[in-house]
C-alpha cells in the first residue's frame, strides 16, 4: 500500500523533483541501516586514526552522488535515449562535481605526504600501497565483468588475441574497451573507473612533484608556491585535451594541494571550521552544481574549491561529516564507486528488460532500495576484502623499506609529524 501511495506521488512531480525525492531518500535509507548495523556491532565502526579534516566524512556522499548520476542515466537509458549526460545540470554535476572533488581530496592527502616526508619515507612503500589500495577490488570487479560478458556472449566469441588484449587493457587501466563483442562493455561499470588512470597519473607524478617543491624550499620561496603556480597552469590549459587525456584535471589536483598550504594555517583553519563557512560552503556547492552544465571546466572547479576548503580545514557540516554513519560509508566509499555500476546493470539491464519508451515510474521507489543494498553490501566488502589488502601492502612495504636503504628523494623536514587520512 506504501509503495503504491509513493509511486502515485513520484507519478505526479517532475522527474527532477521524484529524483530529488529519491536521493534525499537514498541518503535516509542508507543512515538508518548502516545505524542499524553499528548499533548491533555487525560491522566494526569507524577506526580512530587521524584523519585530515572531514575529509573521510564526505567519501561516501560523493560515491553516492554517483551512484545518483548513474542511475538518472540509467532512467533515461531505459526511455530510449542512449548513454549520455543527464538533461540537468545537477544531475550531470552529481557525478562530475564529485569526481572533481575526489580527484582535489587525492590532490591533498598525497601532497600533505609529499611535504611531510622524512628520512623514512620510501617511494617503493608508497607505490605498493597504492597497487594493495586500488588494484585487488578493482580487479574483482572487472573479474565480474568477464563472467557477464562470458555468460552474455556465450563464452567469448571471437579472435582470442583480441579478447585477450581488450582484456589487459581493462585490467591495467587503460579503458574499458568492448569484450567479445558485446557492446557497451564498460557500462557494466557505469564507466566509473575511468577516473582511476587520471589518479594513476598524477601517482606517478608525485617525484616530480617532489623535486619541484625541493627547488621552491632551496630558493626560499613561500611554501605554497607549487601548487599555485601548478594551479595557474591548470587553470590555463583546462580547455585542453592531449592523447585523449584532458587536462582540465590538472586544476584540481592542485587545488586539493592548495587546500593543505592554506589549512594548516591555525587562522584560516579556524575561520572555516566556523558554522558560517558551512552554509557559504553548501552555497558554493549549489552553485557550482546548478549554474554550470559541467564541473569539468575551471570556474565551477573553482567554486566547488570553496566547499572543499571548510571540509578540509574540518568544518563537520552540523556534525553530519563526523558522524560515526558518515565515517563508516567514507572508509567503504571506494567500494560504493566500483560496485554501484555492477547493481545497476543487473536491475536496469536485466531485470527492467528492453527499453520503455519513458521514464518508468516506479524506478525512482527503487533508487533507494539499490543504493542501500550497493552501500551495505559495499561495508562488507571493505571490510572483507579492501581493509585486510591495505594491511597487506603495508606489511609488504614495511619489508621492502627495512631491505633497502636506497630512499631517493628523501630528506629531513623540519615540520610536526604528518597528518594521515585512514583511507591512504
Amino acid at each position: 500500500m506504501i509503495a503504491v501511495s509513493l509511486t502515485s506521488a513520484v507519478d505526479s512531480l517532475d522527474w527532477r523533483c521524484a529524483a530529488i525525492v529519491a536521493m534525499l531518500a537514498s541518503v535516509v535509507c542508507v543512515h538508518v541501516v548502516v545505524n542499524a548495523l553499528l548499533g548491533r556491532l555487525i560491522i566494526a565502526g569507524p577506526p580512530a586514526w587521524p584523519r585530515l579534516g572531514c575529509i573521510d566524512g564526505l567519501r561516501g556522499y560523493l560515491a553516492i552522488c554517483v551512484l545518483v548520476h548513474h542511475f538518472v542515466i540509467w532512467t533515461f537509458l531505459k526511455a530510449g535515449s542512449g548513454w549520455s549526460p543527464p538533461p540537468s545540470n545537477m544531475f550531470n554535476n552529481l557525478g562530475q562535481a564529485a569526481v572533481v572533488v575526489f580527484f582535489m581530496i587525492t590532490g591533498a592527502l598525497f601532497y600533505a605526504k609529499i611535504i611531510d616526508r622524512d628520512s623514512r619515507f620510501s617511494w617503493a612503500q608508497l607505490y605498493v600501497s597504492r597497487i594493495f589500495r586500488i588494484v585487488p577490488l578493482y580487479w574483482l570487479v572487472t573479474t565480474a565483468v568477464i563472467a557477464i560478458v562470458a555468460f552474455k556472449s556465450g563464452g567469448f566469441p571471437g579472435d582470442p588475441g583480441r579478447n585477450l588484449l581488450a582484456i589487459m587493457k581493462w585490467l591495467t587501466f587503460q579503458g574499458m574497451p568492448n569484450l567479445a563483442g558485446v557492446q557497451g562493455s564498460g557500462r557494466f561499470v557505469a564507466y566509473a573507473p575511468w577516473t582511476l588512470a587520471y589518479e594513476w597519473l598524477f601517482y606517478f607524478s608525485l617525484p616530480l612533484l617532489a623535486l619541484v617543491c625541493g627547488a621552491a624550499r632551496s630558493l626560499s620561496m613561500p611554501t605554497f608556491a607549487a601548487p599555485l603556480v601548478i594551479a595557474t597552469v591548470g587553470t590555463i590549459v583546462s580547455p585542453i585535451a592531449f592523447g585523449g587525456w584532458r587536462l582540465s584535471f590538472v586544476l584540481p589536483f592542485a587545488l586539493g594541494m592548495l587546500a593543505i598550504e592554506l589549512t594548516r594555517r591555525p587562522q584560516v583553519a579556524g575561520l572555516l571550521r566556523m558554522p558560517a563557512w558551512a552554509w557559504i560552503g553548501v552555497a558554493s556547492l549549489g552553485l557550482a552544481m546548478t549554474q554550470f552544465p559541467t564541473a569539468f571546466e575551471s570556474t565551477p572547479q573553482i567554486i566547488l574549491f570553496v566547499f572543499f576548503l571548510t571540509v578540509a580545514a574540518g568544518n563537520t557540516y552540523f556534525g553530519i561529516l563526523s558522524h560515526p554513519t558518515s565515517l563508516v560509508l567514507g572508509d567503504a566509499s571506494y567500494s560504493i564507486y566500483l560496485l554501484h555500476g555492477l547493481v545497476l546493470s543487473l536491475f536496469m539491464g536485466e531485470l527492467l528488460g528492453p527499453a520503455s519508451g519513458r521514464p518508468d515510474t516506479f524506478i525512482w521507489v527503487a533508487l533507494p532500495v539499490l543504493a542501500t543494498v550497493v552501500c551495505t553490501v559495499s561495508i562488507f566488502t571493505y571490510h572483507r576484502l579492501e581493509a585486510p589488502a591495505i594491511a597487506s601492502g603495508k606489511r609488504f612495504a614495511r619489508g621492502i623499506q627495512q631491505a633497502t636503504s636506497l630512499r631517493p628523494f628523501a630528506f629531513k623536514r623540519a615540520a610536526g609529524p604528518a597528518r594521515r587520512s585512514g583511507q591512504l
